[in-house]
């Protein structure tokens, strides 16, 4: 994505909001370097509900100058830093979290432990409007060494990096999800499909 398309594509984004009562000024800073790092990573997951109505067409000629500014700087220092391809991040213009309301969770997040949320921040309509940040995490697959299936899923943080003792079976699994071989439950589910624990 090139820069002239980011400053835009963050303008639409952003251009219009401000810290609500309560919120930092600086959230909103961070909210579009945040937003940056993940429109530069070409996030596949929709950053905002496409069912929604859409925010108010944001063109950055009609954005105050102090604004566009600050969104060529953040592009700016966006563009060569190094990235965390891991982040994930959604427009939510719902005050509660819950998985059945499209603008407050969507479909591609749903089970995934919320990092954090940025905000509220106010739209120029007056509604509330949050970043939720989500990342992918790289899992360690434990493997049936007869049939060389992967069996389970979990999070690279449950192992110890050091080698372990002889006959040592516990681990510390930290919250987040555990993923298990759906075959081991239900024997017509799909090759290679995980069920998962929340």
């Amino acid at each position: 994505m090139d820069e002239a398309r980011l400053v835009s594509r963050l303008a639409e984004l952003t251009g219009l909001l401000s810290p609500a009562e309560g919120t930092p000024p600086e959230a909103l800073d961070r909210a579009r370097r945040l937003l940056a790092e993940a429109l530069l990573n070409s996030q596949s997951e929709p950053m905002v509900d496409p069912s929604s109505s859409s925010p108010v067409t944001t063109n950055i000629d009609t954005l105050p100058q102090q604004t566009v500014d600050d969104l060529r700087r953040i592009v700016h220092d966006a563009i060569p830093a190094q990235r965390d391809r891991s982040l994930r991040i959604f427009r939510r213009t719902w005050p509660l979290l819950a998985t059945h309301i499209p603008q407050s969770e969507p479909a591609w997040a749903s089970g995934w432990t919320l990092e954090s949320s940025i905000g509220p921040f106010e739209s120029a309509e007056g509604d509330l409007v949050w970043f939720d940040i989500r990342r992918t995490a790289t899992p360690v697959l434990l493997i049936d060494s007869q049939t060389e299936r992967p069996l389970i899923s979990l999070p690279q943080a449950a192992l110890p990096d050091s080698p372990v003792n002889v006959g040592v079976t516990i681990l510390d699994i930290p919250a987040g999800s555990i993923w298990l071989a759906a075959s081991l439950f239900d024997s017509n589910s799909p090759a290679g499909s995980f069920a998962g624990l929340r």
